[in-house]
């Protein structure tokens, strides 16, 4: 991967073509075409040329390119060429430009994609720390679950959830002092009841106070009616006075 902060250069690459390909299929050039390359010769010796700052090392390579080119431009008549060949392949500097727009758009393709690896690294990273989270979660749910099942497990059963305990009433009937409406008990199985030994004796006590009150009670039942029609009487009569 080409770093961010460089530009993405072309590299030459060979391409072998089979003999018989070129004896079979490739054609001379026609002479406005053969033109071409020869002028395509002199251009690429100036950049080689100029390279050297030392005179006499510029004329030593001038005279071997010149050298080579007089050589490759005598057999240009007879030299065979790919039959898709065109004008623009002999156009040194419509080439260069070209290629400076391919390695541009490579560049801008190759920094693009950096950031895209880049981008995604750190949303891997991010997944696997929330990966991380998620697991710890339920790992503390699962704990939590425990912890709540073990403190369950050790309530009273009256504090277990989802378990109801028959309420009983706290009065004077529902531990034997009186006479509970749906079990009227004689006195002597009051006595015969299961008390405790120490109770016995108070209970027992509190029943005769009971009863001596509810007797007198029914002494007087009746009373309460025939003040309130003696009250109505004597209303009347001192109206009608």
């Amino acid at each position: 991967m080409q770093p961010p902060g460089r530009s993405a250069a072309l590299k030459p690459r060979l391409q072998y073509v089979n003999q018989d390909v070129i004896k079979t299929k490739w054609e001379v050039l026609p002479e406005h075409m053969q033109q071409l390359v020869r002028e395509l010769f002199v251009a690429v010796e100036r950049p080689v040329i100029t390279r050297d700052s030392e005179e006499k090392r510029r004329i030593e390579a001038q005279e071997a390119l010149s050298a080579v080119t007089k050589t490759l431009a005598k057999r240009l008549p007879r030299m065979p060429f790919p039959t898709k060949t065109k004008e623009e392949h002999f156009n040194y500097e419509a080439l260069m430009n070209k290629n400076l727009a391919l390695e541009h758009q490579m560049t801008l393709t190759l920094h693009s994609t950096a950031l895209l690896e880049s981008q995604i690294i750190k949303e891997e990273r991010l997944l696997e720390s929330e990966r991380a989270a998620l697991n710890r979660l339920k790992r503390n749910e699962k704990a939590e679950a425990k912890l709540r099942s073990r403190q369950t497990a050790k309530r009273p059963d009256v504090l277990q959830p989802g378990i109801k305990v028959a309420e009983s009433e706290d009065n004077a009937a529902s531990i034997g002092l009186i006479n509970a409406p749906s079990s009227k008990l004689p006195p002597s199985e009051y006595r015969q009841m299961d008390l405790d030994a120490s109770l016995q004796p108070v209970v027992l006590q509190l029943r005769s106070h009971l009863e001596s009150l509810e007797n007198n009670a029914s002494q007087i039942e009746g009373t309460n009616t025939a003040l309130l029609e003696t009250a109505a009487v004597l209303e009347s009569q001192i109206v009608s006075s």
